[in-house]
């Protein structure tokens, strides 16, 4: 890699490494919460191995037994349970992923630190006692620059995520749809059940995903300097994409009840995907405001150093 290269990386270090630590941080409370979650199930007798390794709609069939009957309420207390259980393990997935790959960039960096502070240090020698002022300024200019950057670049990848886990979420609940409306037109029965909640299973793991992506969303809007976007994405529209999973309360296996939820639920994905491109656009118009920034003080280092022999 050339200099240029190792520069902008080793800058971003301060930033990854913050960043690594509170990832960090989640995690370590995450696997609390799980463990909690866990010893609570276990202290009500519960079959532990059936609430870690059971998808949410097999859970379900096998809790209830019959489709038609309603909830009692030691049965919502299982849901409930499961449904905080899943949520849990998949935020703790995507928080140690993210960690894992902070973790491999920090450490790549970190073998090219000492070879740029040295070369660092031979150019202030080299420039004259009289700039040296001037070339600082430019440097600490270049590290403020690199830093908004990478904040905006980390912002806009999860903005990425997090559409792409909405996407995923709205193709399963339009084939959850399709066999709910079959559903309830042809009382198709076990086979239609178990292929609509399949669909379901897979739209609650993308909704978690996008879910975790978003709450991510909203807290690095809040560390980008002058960027007053993160009402866009407000706490209860998120809250409610935690919760639209929940479609088992209520005369849960209603067949009409469980498509009208699963077209309101679908809706609240539209809406989610539709403040994520506002985002994505203002994200976007203040990178390249930044990359500007960037190329700017490129120009401005370049024409400083001409004739000193770096």
């Amino acid at each position: 890699m050339d200099w240029e290269g190792i520069r902008l990386q080793v800058l971003e270090l301060p930033y990854l490494r913050h960043k690594a630590a509170q990832i960090n941080a989640r995690v370590l409370e995450l696997h609390k919460k799980v463990d909690e979650l866990l010893r609570a199930y276990e202290k009500e007798k519960k079959d532990v191995d059936r609430l870690v390794g059971e998808s949410f709609s097999s859970f379900i069939f096998r809790l209830i037994g019959r489709y038609e009957d309603k909830l009692d309420k030691e049965q919502r207390e299982e849901i409930e349970a499961k449904l905080a259980y899943d949520k849990a393990v998949s935020e703790l997935a995507h928080y140690e992923a993210e960690h894992k790959e902070l973790h491999g960039r920090v450490s790549t960096i970190q073998a090219d630190e000492a070879a740029f502070k040295k070369e660092i240090e031979r150019r202030r020698k080299i420039v004259a006692q009289a700039d040296i002022a001037k070339y600082t300024s430019i440097e600490a200019e270049y590290a403020e620059i690199v830093a908004r950057r990478i904040e905006v670049m980390d912002a806009s990848n999860i903005a990425k995520r997090a559409m792409d886990a909405a996407k995923i979420a709205t193709r399963f609940f339009e084939k959850a749809r399709g066999w709910a409306t079959f559903d309830v037109w042809t009382r198709g029965g076990l086979l239609t059940h178990v292929a609509k909640y399949d669909n379901i299973d897979n739209a609650e793991a993308a909704f978690n995903d996008m879910s975790n992506n978003l709450s991510r969303l909203r807290n690095e809007l809040k560390d980008i300097h002058g960027l007053k976007i993160s009402h866009i994405l407000d706490r209860e529209q998120i809250s409610s994409c935690q919760r639209a999973v929940d479609f088992w309360f209520d005369n849960i296996f209603t067949n009409l009840s469980v498509r009208g939820k699963i077209v309101n639920n679908a809706e609240i994905v539209t809406s989610a995907m539709k403040s994520i491109e506002e985002v994505q656009k203002v994200l976007d118009a203040r990178l390249a405001e930044l990359e500007k920034e960037y190329d700017d003080n490129r120009q401005k280092e370049k024409k400083f150093l001409i004739g000193k022999n770096i």
